[in-house]
């Protein structure tokens, strides 16, 4: 009998939160967003050719010109060069985005002040970058090695696969 009074409370509590929204909401209009994932060699082991990658996104994304779109995503990693730095890069995706006539949130490897960052940048077709992120927790062993030294020491083939260290961000939000 316990058990089954214990239930009840429990029962009631799981039918609240699945019928009382947590907290009010408005609707503020609708966006159309567009995910695209063009299946690139992006793995530490893929070959590749120049340009392989953000050519594989640009592909995916061909379909999508002519709809009605405010926004396309690609995935992390989408872009193989730095386009602060590839002017090839950012004509590709300025060119992109006019065609699409929606910015393309995007993601690369970029590189200041000889640091590396891993940069989200929603991209524009007039003003190329409009807005950019670095992440702020690179990914231990995989965009960064904690104590390269020391691990270097137990599996050097397997530290020396990762060859940049990523910096955090500290850029706004």
């Amino acid at each position: 009998m316990a058990t089954s009074a214990r239930a009840r409370p429990s029962a009631a509590l799981v039918a609240v939160l699945l019928f009382v929204p947590a907290f009010p909401t408005v609707a503020g209009g609708t966006m159309r967003i567009a995910a695209v994932q063009g299946n690139g060699p992006t793995g530490y082991f893929d070959e590749r050719e120049p340009y392989a990658i953000i050519q594989a996104q640009s592909d995916a994304t061909e379909p999508l010109i002519g709809e009605d779109l405010d926004l396309v995503v690609w995935p992390e990693g989408g872009i193989d060069y730095d386009p602060f730095l590839s002017e090839n890069t950012a004509r590709r995706l300025s060119y992109l985005s006019f065609r699409l006539n929606a910015p393309i949130l995007a993601n690369a490897a970029t590189a200041r002040d000889d640091l590396y960052f891993n940069t989200s940048m929603l991209w524009g077709a007039e003003d190329g970058e409009v807005q950019t992120h670095d992440k702020r927790h690179p990914v231990p062993f995989g965009e960064h090695i904690p104590d390269r030294e020391f691990y270097r020491a137990i599996v050097p083939d397997l530290v020396d696969l990762v060859q940049r260290e990523y910096t955090p961000g500290t850029n706004p939000r």
